[in-house]
């Protein structure tokens, strides 16, 4: 289902900088410009990649990758809570792979 979305991060956040992404070989790109930041999936794991700087968030205090599960149909399951949230794209890793 996830193949479905063309958009990319380039076309959804003109404005983030993309230099700032960590390395996301093997990552589908699934943001959308109605989410406050974009998002990547893998592995039925959908990571949300806030700006590198705290102060462009929308929650300023938040961490940079939040990361929750995903069912078999693309979807944030319903009552999921947040599996990760960090600063640290090493730990999103080590819970993904």
């Amino acid at each position: 289902m996830l193949a479905l979305f063309p958009q990319t991060v380039a076309s959804e956040f003109p404005d983030y900088p993309i230099t700032s992404l960590p390395d996301l070989e093997g990552w589908e790109d699934t943001s959308w410009r109605n989410d406050v930041c974009p998002s990547f999936w893998r592995n039925d794991f959908l990571v949300w990649i806030d700006y590198p700087d705290p102060r462009e968030r929308e929650n300023f205090e938040g961490c940079r990758f939040i990361v929750c599960r995903l069912d078999f149909d693309g979807c944030l399951l319903v009552g999921s809570a947040t599996l990760l949230e960090t600063d640290d794209w090493t730990e999103v890793l080590a819970l993904v792979h």
